[in-house]
């Protein structure tokens, strides 16, 4: 006879799941180190409601005010939600050097305190690699795509990988852009991918939603389309193009993930 499987329960299971996750991990080397010197503020606001115009008024002063040339940044975009109803806003930031970088993102958001209901969501990033549909550019200047262009649709991805398999995620995601090249999708303006280089927190990594287990490297994909239409399409037809590496990838890239990813849809409103 075989022995009866022994059932525990579901508090049981994740709490032996969470025990085995806990233990000190060491996240796989990454293939390539990050050629750019270049840095990505990320920010995601809620605006109070009723207070979304207000909100929207300060981070278009605070994008067109002289004094912040300062801080060295070379581009500075505000985004709003697709979603007509929606309070939320995002700001998508590049600096040429990460302390001076730090002194902005702290500064903006103390301007900001009086029109969100809660503290916003934070990150400084490094700029790793931009694809365009001229091909995949290894050394971005920060300026590659969409540069002072306003009304086109971006998305914002965070990804948080299971350090153990951290190497087979960003291969995979570097498949995807490489897929995304051969498509060449229509609108397709380009795609940032960033990271925080080094393992944080998962209060830092998701200070609001399901967060990961273990301390991991943050992922973030941004992308640009002409139309919310135009991106929605890029999705739907990199789905039915009948390529089985795309489905191998797409397991790999799912799977190596801690929690689900993270996507926000915005449209440009200011691009300076």
């Amino acid at each position: 006879m075989h022995p009866t499987p022994k059932i525990i329960g579901f508090a049981a299971a994740l709490s032996l799941l969470g025990a085995f996750l806990s233990q000190e991990v060491t996240a796989r080397p990454r293939s390539q180190v990050p050629p750019s010197n270049i840095y990505a503020g990320v920010i995601i606001y809620d605006a109070i409601p009723g207070q979304e115009n207000a909100l929207e008024r300060e981070l278009m002063a605070d994008m067109s005010s002289a004094e912040n040339r300062r801080f060295g940044i070379i581009n500075d975009r505000a985004l709003r939600s697709v979603d007509p109803i929606s309070s939320q806003f995002a700001t998508y930031t590049k600096f040429s050097d990460a302390a001076d970088a730090e002194r902005f993102l702290n500064a903006r958001l103390n301007r900001v305190k009086d029109y969100v209901r809660r503290a916003p969501e934070s990150h400084l990033l490094r700029l790793e690699t931009s694809y365009t549909p001229s091909g995949k550019i290894g050394e971005p200047n920060g300026k590659d795509f969409g540069y002072k262009e306003i009304g086109q649709t971006a998305h914002i991805f965070f990804g948080l990988p299971d350090p153990n398999y951290g190497e087979e995620y960003f291969e995979a995601l570097a498949d995807v852009k490489q897929m995304t090249l051969r498509l060449s999708p229509k609108g397709w303006l380009g795609d940032d991918l960033l990271s925080s280089g080094s393992a944080l927190q998962p209060e830092s990594l998701a200070p609001y939603t399901p967060r990961p287990i273990v301390a991991t490297t943050l992922s973030t994909n941004y992308a640009e389309y002409t139309s919310f239409e135009n991106a929605e399409n890029a999705y739907l037809n990199r789905q039915h193009i009948g390529d089985p590496s795309l489905i191998e990838v797409q397991r790999v890239f799912t799977g190596a993930l801690q929690i689900p990813a993270r996507l926000y849809i915005f449209r440009v409103i200011a691009n300076q």
